[in-house]
């Protein structure tokens, strides 16, 4: 019988020492970019195809689909092209925009192994909170099924912090929370908590009121 797993992550923000390598083998890059394309795409993608009509995607789609579901992608290029300018330093000074960092686990994930690894990309898209350093407060692999054990752990604990769940039909699912954890008769959060759906089609799902 196959259990769902859980994973609850603290999530630290951290920033990433960046080494240039003027050596690199350009087509040994491309190469791996290719093999991995599926795989690292795959998520995403499916979720901006959703986004059109008709199969086509046209501008005003994609603009409402990085604002609801991704609106961290545009980090992408602006972080890339920082780390070509400073080598991965942060000035003094620091430049008008956010950083994008994807999420930095301290201990090993089967939910984030193999073939689901490069979905760590595609839930950084969905915030810029949810990126930097991950450490494991629950998860079934290492602390057990127990409830208890599950409350031992998060119960308290000041957040910020994402929940992962891989169903056992297959799905990837879960949520960021970044206010503590706590027993209550009624909903509560704040406005940067959202559900998500990360496999097998990108999702973001804010809170309404």
């Amino acid at each position: 019988h196959r259990y769902p797993m859980y994973y609850f992550f603290s999530v630290i923000p951290y920033f990433k020492e960046v080494v240039d390598s003027p050596d690199a083998d350009a087509d040994a890059i491309v190469a791996r970019l290719r093999s991995e394309h599926d795989s690292a795409c795959s998520s995403l993608e499916r979720s901006l195809a959703h986004a059109g009509e008709n199969s086509m995607v046209t501008k005003q789609n994609f603009y409402e689909w990085a604002e609801t579901i991704a609106p961290q992608i545009s980090s992408t290029l602006s972080t890339f092209v920082h780390n070509l300018l400073f080598h991965g330093k942060m000035l003094k000074h620091r430049l008008n925009f956010v950083q994008f960092e994807p999420p930095k686990l301290d201990q090993r994930s089967n939910i984030f192994e193999g073939v689901h690894r490069p979905n760590l990309f595609a839930l950084t898209c969905t915030s810029p909170l949810v990126g930097g350093k991950w450490h494991n407060l629950y998860s079934f692999e290492f602390h057990g099924h127990s409830m208890n054990r599950l409350q031992h752990s998060i119960l308290g604990y000041c957040g910020p912090t994402v929940v992962v769940i891989e169903t056992e039909q297959g799905p990837i699912i879960g949520g960021f929370f970044a206010t503590t954890w706590k027993k209550a008769n009624e909903f509560y959060g704040d406005a940067n908590a959202f559900l998500f759906q990360l496999f097998p089609t990108l999702d973001v799902f804010n809170p309404t009121g």
